[in-house]
């Protein structure tokens, strides 16, 4: 029955396109949100709701087609109908990572923010040497979980909801900054643009960190 709305509700298809767009900003958000909480698990609803967002914009399309066709003596206003959503989904594919990234980013702060205290006093027991810093595994305290890393010095890590395997994040605590140097990829050789004493604390590699606060910065492993 929606499929069949009457042109005359067509005239300007654009409310239609701002309500898809308004949809397409909503899937994004829960889209990272999804990721940040579940890892992989937002992976299949990511797929979801894109499968949705296009489904939904090929019938915008096929309406607004209809009422180009409709204006073809009045060209400007037929090109206008016509190009609508074309103009609708460049601005939501614009959209999308910004926005995407910006709730991550809200999330990696809210949850830092929430948690410093905890984090500084695992880090305060970890200098007094209160915990084995042989262990490669995670340990706990007071429900705060970490790791620690030899050193020296001594850098404690606090991984992060979501991740999958290898991938995943979390905030470090490093008194020296040096973690800041994990940025990415050389273009040119494919490695780590950081040194492996840098890429390989914690059993893995660090791909690239992020200042918080203090000596807490927020770093990403693959």
């Amino acid at each position: 029955m929606w499929l069949r709305v009457h042109v005359a509700e067509w005239q300007t298809p654009y409310r239609q396109l701002v309500y898809w767009f308004i949809a397409a900003l909503a899937c994004f958000v829960a889209t990272s949100t999804a990721l940040w909480f579940g890892g992989f698990i937002g992976v299949p609803f990511a797929f979801l709701a894109a499968f949705a967002l296009a489904v939904g914009w090929l019938i915008l399309l096929l309406l607004s087609l209809k009422v180009a066709w409709v204006r073809r003596d009045r060209p400007k206003q037929a090109l206008c109908a016509g190009a609508a959503p074309l103009g609708a989904i460049g601005l939501a594919l614009a959209f999308a990572l910004p926005v995407m990234w910006a709730v991550a980013w809200t999330f990696d702060w809210a949850s830092f923010l929430n948690n410093r205290s905890d984090y500084e006093e695992v880090v305060r027991l970890a200098r007094e040497g209160r915990f084995d810093a042989k262990v490669r595994e995670y340990q706990e305290h007071d429900g705060t979980t970490f790791m620690l890393d030899e050193g020296p010095p001594r850098r404690v890590a606090f991984p992060m909801p979501g991740g999958f395997l290898d991938n995943w994040s979390g905030v470090i605590y490093d008194p020296t900054g040096e973690v800041m140097l994990a940025d990415g990829f050389d273009s040119e050789t494919g490695e780590f643009a950081a040194p492996e004493r840098i890429t390989k604390l914690f059993y893995g590699d660090i791909v690239s960190c992020r200042h918080m606060l203090g000596s807490f910065y927020n770093c990403s492993f693959t």
